[in-house]
């Protein structure tokens, strides 16, 4: 299949590919560990009379290029999936826009939540099952070297701190909740505002675990629309519920 250079250039290991689809695979049965994986390759060699020169330098120049053929790897199966996407025929879609199943960008990040093909029906209780949650170390960066796709929503949508019509309780009962957390404490700065363009993210997983998208969280206190722009936003790629 051909090798995959540790480096664009002047790369000094070059892996099999082979080799690297092994530990891919290997990583989705357990925690991905290329540290481990690295250390126990040296002792291997080590045992055979194979030396090499530096400590961890296998570790670093295999880590690099695993990273890397992950990274093609997505990328290609981005630009396949788009590319699919772009030549569907889009006319026999229903008229009414309404969803009957969840979107495909849903399905991509859970096939176990939203893959199924009984969608929504009466002998199970419940959609789906989610959680929020926020973080504070994991930050984003002001000057990022590459965006993330479609996991994260845009500012504006986050920042919009409106009540919908139905809703039960008030602006003022959401905002008092966080009073009771110290994490939520506006006087406390989790994250310097110099390097970061946030202080944290609140992120919504499915009950697998899987990101389904990402908020950022730019002013102190763990504001509550942020939750409700999450949810709302599951919403919208996912059919009404039937409440």
């Amino acid at each position: 299949m051909g090798l995959f250079a540790c480096a664009p250039v002047v790369p000094s290991l070059a892996v099999d590919l082979r080799v690297l689809e092994l530990i891919k695979t290997l990583f989705i049965w357990i925690t991905p560990n290329t540290t481990v994986w690295s250390e126990a390759l040296e002792e291997f060699l080590n045992r055979r009379g194979y030396y090499l020169k530096t400590k961890d330098s296998l570790r670093c120049r295999f880590s690099n290029a695993y990273h890397w053929y992950c990274v093609l790897v997505i990328q290609n199966t981005e630009d396949i999936a788009q590319l699919i996407r772009s030549t569907c025929d889009t006319g026999i879609q229903p008229p009414d826009r309404t969803l009957q199943q969840p979107s495909d960008y849903l399905h991509e990040r859970c096939p176990a939540c939203f893959g199924r093909s009984n969608w929504r029906k009466e002998q199970i209780p419940v959609d789906c099952v989610v959680c929020i949650d926020a973080c504070f170390t994991q930050k984003s960066s002001k000057n990022p070297r590459r965006r993330e796709q479609g996991q994260r929503i845009a500012r504006t949508t986050a920042d919009k701190d409106v009540v919908k019509v139905g809703m039960k309780v008030p602006i003022s009962v959401l905002e008092e909740c966080g009073g009771s957390f110290i994490a939520t404490d506006k006087k406390r700065e989790k994250a310097s505002t110099q390097f970061f363009s946030n202080t944290r993210l609140m992120v919504l997983l499915c009950r697998h675990d899987c990101v389904l998208w990402l908020a950022n969280m730019t002013s102190a206190g763990k504001k509550q629309h942020y939750a409700l722009a999450l949810i709302e936003k599951l919403h919208q790629t996912k059919p009404s519920p039937s409440m």
